[in-house]
This record gives structure tokens, C-alpha cells and sequence, in this order.
């Protein structure tokens, strides 16, 4: 179990680290699409967040985070120390019959045109894209719309697929409005 003692003379730290500790943090970090948590080990005084923010005891906040089991320290950067959400979600992604996430190719062409190549698993039935829900994103196969996007729980996108889409390369494209 985590220590938060040093959470009650940091009110800061309450905020900023409170969601760590939720029953449900992993499906939180998740379902923000947060992949890592970083934490700058040395800063120069007048940058360092810690002290400017009021965030605390630098180690204690990274003894905290080393107590999550679902956050995995990685030695990617000296001068840092980087925990990896090991539920993250991918940007675009399938679910199989287990529920269990499995990503898909996939090109990001532009802000606005995301292209998804086959092979696609056997199961495919959903795709699902890491953006904030908004109802004119489409699923777009041979230049047709085949599926408009619906919301999941986490307030991104889902698109279903139809059967006649589930060998070809599919578009998620944003359709702008129109007067």
C-alpha cells in the first residue's frame, strides 16, 4: 500500500497525486490516455516545479509512485525518473473476444485523416481511436462512410466495423461541418 502521510502538509501534492491512489486509478491513467509519469530528479532553482508549485518532497513523491504496482520505473533519459503505465491504450485498437487490447497498423496522415491498414485479426468487429469523442470523426472505407463514431466510457471514439470493411484499408477521418 502507498504511503500518502506526506500528503497532509502538501495540499498540492493532495490534488496532483490523489488519482494514483482512487480504486480505479489504473482505468483512469488509461482511459486519459496517460502512458508516463515523469518526474524531473534535478531542476535548476529557479525552474525547480517542487518548490515553485509547492508539489512537496521531491523523493517522497518518487518513493510514493516506485510503491504503484501499476507503473513501471524505466531508465529511458538520465535526470529522470519515468514510470510507464503498463495498461496504456494505444492510438487506434481492437479488443479480442478476452476483452484484452490489441493494436492495429495504423499512419497518422494528419490532424484529421488517421489510415488503418490490414491485416486486421479475425475478430475485428470494433476499432476504437484514443481522441476525444466528437461526432463528426467517421469511419471511412473506399472513399464511403461505413460507421460514424460512438463514445465509450472514457469520452473517446469507437467505430464499428462491417463485415464488408474487415479486409480493407480504412480511413478514421474528420468529416468538418458544412452550411
Amino acid at each position: 500500500t502507498p504511503n500518502i502521510s506526506f500528503f497532509h502538509a502538501q495540499p498540492i501534492s493532495t490534488q496532483i497525486l490523489k488519482p494514483f491512489v482512487l480504486p480505479n486509478a489504473k482505468q483512469i491513467l488509461s482511459g486519459f490516455n496517460i502512458k508516463y509519469v515523469i518526474v524531473p530528479l534535478v531542476e535548476n532553482p529557479n525552474e525547480d516545479i517542487f518548490s515553485t508549485y509547492g508539489f512537496g518532497d521531491r523523493q517522497e513523491i518518487v518513493n510514493f509512485l516506485d510503491s504503484l504496482d501499476y507503473l513501471e520505473k524505466k531508465n529511458l533519459i538520465s535526470g529522470f525518473d519515468i514510470y510507464e503505465n503498463k495498461d496504456y491504450l494505444p492510438l487506434v485498437y481492437t479488443k479480442n473476444y478476452q476483452d484484452e487490447v490489441v493494436p492495429l497498423n495504423y499512419q497518422v496522415i494528419n490532424s484529421t485523416k488517421v489510415k488503418i491498414s490490414p491485416p486486421f485479426p479475425n475478430f475485428i468487429d470494433t476499432i476504437y481511436y484514443s481522441q476525444t469523442y466528437n461526432s463528426n470523426w467517421t469511419l471511412i472505407d473506399n472513399k464511403r462512410t461505413v460507421s460514424v463514431s460512438l463514445p465509450t466510457e472514457f469520452g473517446f471514439m469507437r467505430f464499428v466495423v462491417p463485415q464488408e470493411s474487415r479486409n480493407n484499408p480504412i480511413d478514421i477521418y474528420f468529416q468538418p461541418q458544412r452550411f
